[in-house]
């Protein structure tokens, strides 16, 4: 992103008090990176490439997330 990587503009987005799922997707596959998002505020962080399976949780665990309560 030209002004703000993943990790501050997720920083912002839960200052904001924003509730969405966030996900992550990166190349670093180092655990400061993954501590760092988790920090940070995201709710998933996947390593490049994307495999299909993780994808697909990716989309379920954001489903889950954004379905009201029953």
């Amino acid at each position: 992103m030209p002004l703000l990587d993943g990790i501050e503009a997720t920083r912002r987005i839960r200052t904001l008090g924003i509730n969405v799922y966030i996900a992550g997707l990166t190349a670093n596959s180092d655990t400061h990176s993954r501590e760092l998002a988790v920090e940070a505020g995201m709710n998933g962080v996947y390593l490049k490439p994307l495999r299909v399976d993780h994808l697909r949780t990716a989309l379920e665990n954001a489903q889950q997330f954004a379905e009201p309560p029953t």
